[in-house]
């Protein structure tokens, strides 16, 4: 078990959906997230956060919850999951404003995928 945290910012352009996405999880491991965070911070996100797995370019939502989120405040999914070898964590933050820095982080640990049995 090797502790670790997924995670990755984004400064948006005023899109109406922006998507921030973490690095793969490593080759060779899978990552147990125990948590998994998500916030604007410079303002608040009045509609909806959602938070899921990306697997390649399929999106598999895990929660999404609507707003009122103050600026710098968090949506968190306090369920553990596992996200497999190659996939990564995303955010999916509706209509933030031109500028505004979105993150998102998975708090959890590696394990080693064991090879196989014969």
């Amino acid at each position: 078990m090797i502790p670790g945290i997924l995670q990755a910012g984004l400064v948006s352009a005023g899109t109406d959906i922006i998507t921030v996405s973490t690095e793969r999880v490593k080759p060779g491991f899978m990552f147990h997230a125990l948590s998994i965070v998500a916030r604007d911070i410079n303002n608040a996100v009045a509609t909806y956060i959602e938070v899921g797995i990306l697997d390649g370019t399929k999106e598999i939502p895990i929660d999404s919850t609507p707003g009122n989120f103050p600026a710098n405040t968090t949506h968190t999914v306090y369920w553990p999951c596992i996200i497999a070898e190659g996939q990564r964590v995303y955010a999916k933050f509706n209509a933030p404003t031109a500028g505004d820095k979105c993150e998102v982080y998975a708090h959890g640990f590696y394990e080693e995928m064991l090879p196989p049995c014969d």
